[in-house]
């Protein structure tokens, strides 16, 4: 399961179980600060460049990526139910998450950015 949580001024984004396993990292803590948008748009499964995690074309995104836009973390499974926080500032210059319930998290997200 995938958590994100929201406390002490950041974001923070939880992997458990084989998802911390396939993803090789299971906690990210984001300062609301960094975060500069947040997307319900899904993710493209194209991906060139070097990775830390497990991809398989169309199926499944899970770790860290580092393509031209920087180094990006991804845990994407069905790309229709992802959050994306596009960040600076940050290590990662996005983070693309997937959760059930995607539309009450952006909304979180967007609320604890106010």
């Amino acid at each position: 399961m995938v958590n994100i949580s929201i406390s002490h001024g950041e974001a923070v984004v939880r992997l458990e179980g084989t998802k911390k396993f396939l993803a090789l990292k299971g906690t990210i803590k984001i300062p609301l600060k960094s975060i500069k948008s947040v997307s319900l748009r899904p993710p493209k499964w194209s991906f060139l460049g070097v990775r830390a995690g497990t991809y398989f074309p169309g199926v499944m995104m899970a770790g860290t990526f580092w393509t031209r836009s920087g180094k990006e973390f991804y845990y994407v499974r069905d790309p229709n139910k992802c959050v994306t926080l596009t960040l600076y500032g940050h290590e990662y210059s996005k983070v693309v998450f997937q959760v059930d319930n995607h539309e009450k998290v952006a909304s979180l997200v967007s609320e604890a950015l106010r």
